[in-house]
């Protein structure tokens, strides 16, 4: 958990986002849990980082159920800000992994409107982007 966690719902935050390396799925559920305990009260959605771009397929499985087992609302592909973002394979290893309850959210290299909607038919619930301005453009570029 993230020893910000506490403090940020103290003060009103509403999300919080917090990365987690994957060494044992026990460790990392506990860890997550931490962060799910410490929101539990405020109605805070706890977001997971798991930052795939270095991690191989068995270790987006792990995280992912830790996610779920911990009882976080969402597992994320990226901060962002690694080598790469969010892949359709990747998100669709994750949906397959967790069940319906749990939501998917895309970070990072969605910065176009057909990798937007490629994402969300893959079964994300939310996408973070910071081509946001560009991607609303080219979406009603094509509706004129």
């Amino acid at each position: 958990m993230s020893p910000h966690t506490p403090a940020a719902c103290r003060v009103g935050s509403t999300r919080v986002s917090t990365p987690t390396g994957v060494v044992r799925r026990s460790l990392i559920a506990a860890a997550i849990a931490g962060a799910v305990v410490a929101a539990a009260g405020d109605d805070v959605i706890v977001k997971v980082i798991l930052e795939n771009a270095y991690l191989d397929d068995e270790q987006k499985v792990t995280g992912c159920q830790a996610v779920e087992a911990a009882g976080a609302a969402y597992v994320k592909t990226s901060s962002g800000y690694a080598p790469s973002g969010a892949t359709l394979d990747d998100l669709r290893l994750m949906r397959a992994t967790v069940s319906p309850g749990i939501k998917i959210k895309a970070a990072g290299g969605v910065r176009t409107i057909d990798a937007l909607l490629d994402c969300i038919n893959v079964g994300i619930d939310r996408c973070g982007a910071t081509a946001t301005a560009a991607i609303i453009d080219e979406l009603r570029a094509r509706q004129d």
